[in-house]
């Protein structure tokens, strides 16, 4: 079962970026293809691809000195993006107690709590991927069976707090269920003690980040969330948009052979799955309307993008002017694609409607209300792989 991710903005070669891919491999495998072919699926059966283009995007050459955005003195530039995401799920300032940080946001929001620690604990770079995966699987179904445990009234602070989700993660003794065996094999096969190695460690950097953002004003948390990533769509896009021959044509020439070479694999009983994020969307849309047009693609899923907007803009190759004409017909979705999904959160600068613009495209808004899902983190968080699962597996059956 081959599955295509064409990744957005701000990806650049390196350890951050490897590890992203890592752990987003493993949510595809958990979560995703699981879910189309739940009676033949098998590891062995899937192949996936993570065509990098990066390389050609936009370059800041001052390294982004123009941004107006202050230094955090206790940390290093190592930590940025924890202080971006705990500035994201604490905007206003509720965290009190740096030690108590996760703690205060799993009181108003259990999932919230559990997606912002999985995400920290993907950027720390330790333990394995696959381990840190299914720990996740497990505590988001441990939010949807009990979306505010009791025990958060009992616990004093994050420490206690992981020991609590640990105990109530913990294979069940034998005896309890008829698998209960099996389920202690597969914990210890995974490795999943390894995968609380990196959720520990997340921990221990938002608690970091939260010393450095307690009593900032709530437009200097959101700043260090959301400008940068606003800067740098931007320079991807403008430099897509306008260096048509020394960078969109390398970025195209990567990714349609990704889908090529993805496409020669597909079996007739597996469906060929391309995800793309961002500006990801937009080069994978200008090549299935444009030289990929001949390919069979069995589900499309864009996730925060501007395909609609771009469309609006009539700003791709194949964009005809005279749609829409006096009827406002939308345009007629591409040949390439069977079935078509297309995910954004409302907090979301820079995710867009496409099914509005683009015939039998389906729009799912992934209503969150915090910053810290918004346009790319929830990529790292089991809650919003879980779901994705739940739409793609209705949208082929």
């Amino acid at each position: 079962m081959p599955l295509v991710f064409v990744h957005g903005v701000s990806n650049r070669l390196g350890v951050d970026y490897r590890r992203g891919v890592e752990i987003r491999d493993a949510f595809f495998r958990r979560f995703l293809l699981r879910s189309l072919a739940p009676s033949t699926f098998g590891p062995q059966h899937v192949s996936i691809r993570n065509p990098y283009w990066g390389d050609h995007g936009g370059r800041l050459r001052w390294g982004g000195a123009s941004l107006p955005l202050e230094t955090f003195e206790s940390l290093g530039i190592e930590d940025a993006e924890y202080v971006a995401l705990q500035a994201a799920a604490d905007p206003e300032g509720a965290v009190e107690r740096p030690s108590a940080a996760l703690l205060t946001i799993a009181r108003r929001s259990f999932p919230d709590a559990l997606d912002l620690l999985w995400s920290a604990a993907a950027l720390s770079g330790s333990g394995s991927a696959e381990a840190l995966v299914e720990l996740g699987a497990r505590a988001y179904a441990l939010a949807d069976s009990r979306p505010s445990p009791g025990w958060l009234a009992e616990v004093r602070d994050d420490e206690e707090f992981i020991a609590r989700l640990e105990l109530d993660l913990e294979p069940q003794q034998a005896g309890d269920e008829p698998e209960a065996e099996n389920d202690a094999a597969e914990y210890e096969s995974l490795g999943l003690a390894d995968g609380w190695t990196a959720v520990r460690t997340g921990a221990s950097r938002l608690r970091a980040a939260a010393v450095s953002l307690l009593g900032r004003a709530a437009s200097d948390r959101i700043r260090p969330a959301s400008i940068p990533r606003v800067v740098e769509f931007l320079g991807d896009v403008f430099v897509y948009l306008h260096e048509q021959e020394t960078a969109a044509q390398p970025i195209r020439e990567i990714v349609e052979t990704a889908f090529r070479e993805a496409a020669a694999e597909r079996r007739d009983d597996d469906p060929f799955v391309v995800v793309a994020h961002s500006l990801g969307g937009i080069i994978t849309y200008d090549l299935l309307t444009s030289n990929a047009a001949d390919l069979h693609v069995d589900l499309l899923v864009t996730v925060g993008t501007q395909v609609g907007f771009f469309e609006e803009l009539k700003l791709f190759r194949s964009s005809d002017p005279s749609i829409p004409g006096d009827a406002g017909p939308k345009v007629p979705m591409p040949r390439a694609v069977r079935r078509w999904i297309n995910v954004f959160d409302y907090s979301d600068l820079l995710g867009f409607e496409v099914g509005s613009i683009i015939d039998g495209v389906t729009d799912y808004g992934y209503r969150t209300g915090s910053l810290l899902k918004a346009h790319g983190a929830y990529l790292l968080q089991p809650g919003f792989h879980q779901r994705l699962a739940r739409r793609a597996a209705e949208a082929v059956a």
